[in-house]
């Protein structure tokens, strides 16, 4: 039994060391109708996240945070001279894969965002 919990214990401890956050990511979002680019490197370390996200030529820093399979990153941007911050909430579907919500302040719009890891 022991020996069984040991192997328990290292293949969750292997299985969160596959999820990191830590590359470079593609991001495409969706939020009312507008499809939106990104290319986010991200940086892992322990539970916090950092990084730049660059949308359209400019890169933005980014900061977040990671707790248990879910990420939650923002950065900030722009549209019409009015300040953004983006703020993107996921789950890893694989090693390589995050899905879930886009909320776009102030304007509290919300949407949905897909990240692939790039190789």
């Amino acid at each position: 039994m022991k020996f069984f919990l040991m192997m328990l214990a290292a293949a969750t401890v292997a299985l969160a060391a596959d999820n990191s956050i830590t590359g470079t990511w593609d991001v495409q979002t969706e939020v009312m109708g507008n499809v939106g680019t990104a290319v986010c490197t991200l940086k892992q370390d322990g539970n916090k996240v950092t990084g730049k996200c660059t949308v359209e030529g400019v890169a933005q820093d980014v900061t977040g945070e990671i707790a248990d399979q879910k990420v939650t990153f923002q950065h900030g941007g722009e549209y019409n001279g009015e300040a953004l911050t983006i703020t993107y909430s996921g789950t890893f579907e694989s090693a390589t894969s995050l899905t879930g919500e886009v909320n776009v302040k102030p304007f509290d719009v919300s949407g949905t965002f897909k990240a692939k890891k790039k190789e």
